[in-house]
């Protein structure tokens, strides 16, 4: 049964109705048993003093007689409406509370499927947010993939300079090289030369080495090498980059000394101008920061 169309107002209107003509008869009953017997009383009294009255009586006492049994059908018709009318509002009841029974059963249904549809809900947010998060970082990883592709394209173009600055790694002296395993480590292929040449901070490692061999003098024949090898691994930390890291500070003979952009030489005079570059120092673009100030001599 389909408990939303189930309509039992007319039974229980049916119910009423049959209710209020059972009182209806029943007070009338009531009342008219009541006048019979009142009548029967005067009609007994009346019989005492006037025998005379006995026929007329008698057939009062008949029509009494015929009004009760009158009445007393009545009262069983309206004994057999009401057995009936109980019986079909039994039946009604039984039919409510089987269809209440379905309600409940639906109700928990629906509550089971609101239930698993949240669940289904909450699932799909989480599927969601692991969506999200791995398209951001499959774009971050893309990114990635285009700087180290630049890099790479970049680095294939340049690959006669790594060959050729490897080349000249090779010329120098097993003290000298040495000396730059901090830098360049083993440097026995190209690859392994350019891996240490691109890691930032060895830049300022070479650039204070080259500055100590410059000014201690020891080992002139390796300074053109040096020199080289220096722009190289610095046009190296810049490869690649959407913007420069570093900028050459523009130093140059006949320049006053500063000594926020310079350093003299060892053997340099103690005042003057500058009489030769004898390596480049070098600033952050960004900020201007001097990283390392040029090596200068002064006369």
């Amino acid at each position: 049964m389909d408990t939303k169309n189930f309509d039992v107002s007319p039974y229980v209107n049916s119910i009423k109705d049959t209710l209020a003509k059972i009182l209806h008869v029943n007070d009338a009953a009531q009342d008219e048993i009541k006048n019979l017997r009142d009548e029967l009383n005067r009609t007994k009294i009346s019989l005492q003093n006037e025998q005379k009255h006995r026929q007329q009586l008698e057939i009062s006492l008949q029509n009494t007689n015929a009004k009760l049994n009158n009445t007393a059908a009545q009262l069983d018709d309206t004994t057999r409406e009401l057995s009936n009318t109980k019986s079909r509002l039994n039946n009604t009841a039984a039919q409510l509370d089987d269809t209440t029974h379905r309600l409940d059963d639906t109700t928990r249904e629906l509550s089971n499927t609101m239930s698993r549809l949240n669940n289904t809900a909450a699932q799909l947010d989480d599927t969601t947010h692991r969506l999200d998060d791995t398209t951001r970082e499959l774009s971050n990883t893309k990114s990635r993939l285009n700087d180290a592709t630049a890099q790479i394209e970049d680095y294939a173009e340049k690959y006669a300079d790594i060959e050729q600055a490897y080349n000249s790694y090779k010329k120098l002296s097993d003290t000298t090289k040495f000396s730059l395993e901090g830098i360049f480590g083993a440097a026995n292929s190209p690859t392994n030369f350019l891996i240490g040449a691109l890691q930032e901070r060895h830049l300022d490692n070479l650039f204070d080495y080259v500055t100590n061999t410059i000014n201690s003098g020891t080992n002139p024949a390796e300074i053109d090498i040096l020199h080289g090898l220096f722009e190289f691994v610095f046009n190296a930390a810049n490869s690649g980059r959407r913007e420069k890291i570093f900028t050459r500070l523009n130093v140059s003979a006949g320049d006053i000394f500063d000594d926020e952009e310079m350093r003299k030489t060892s053997s340099s005079a103690q005042s003057g101008t500058v009489q030769k570059v004898l390596l480049a120092g070098y600033k952050f673009s960004r900020t201007g920061k001097i990283v390392k100030p040029s090596l200068v001599a002064i006369g």
